[in-house]
């Protein structure tokens, strides 16, 4: 009976240093967890920083490209501009008296 009484006293022994052990560990690993939320945490700011800006300069973006003229209006001034300049030359060549 003593036998067995010993058995099972290094028994609880070996039980105990395993608990403190665990213990140990899942102390360190609350330690990681509370430094990988705080850096989560500064991620978080940073990207939401980093957003706000892009919202920003996509805003600049939208309003410059709005500002563009259309392809209608370019023809437009490009055949207005060429009609103008040969109505010039027709006045020059009517004003130079060869025609």
């Amino acid at each position: 009976m003593e036998a067995r009484v010993a058995v099972l006293e290094e028994i609880a022994k070996s039980t105990k240093e395993a608990l403190v052990g665990i213990r140990s560990d899942l102390a360190g690993l609350r330690e990681g967890m509370g430094r990988l939320e705080g850096g989560m945490m500064d991620l978080q700011g940073s990207l939401e920083g980093r957003m706000g800006d892009l919202q920003g300069s996509i805003g600049e973006l939208q309003g410059k490209v709005s500002q563009l003229p259309t392809t209608w209006v370019m023809i437009t001034g490009m055949i207005g501009g060429q009609l103008a300049l040969a109505g010039l030359f027709l006045a020059a060549l009517r004003l130079s008296g060869k025609n």
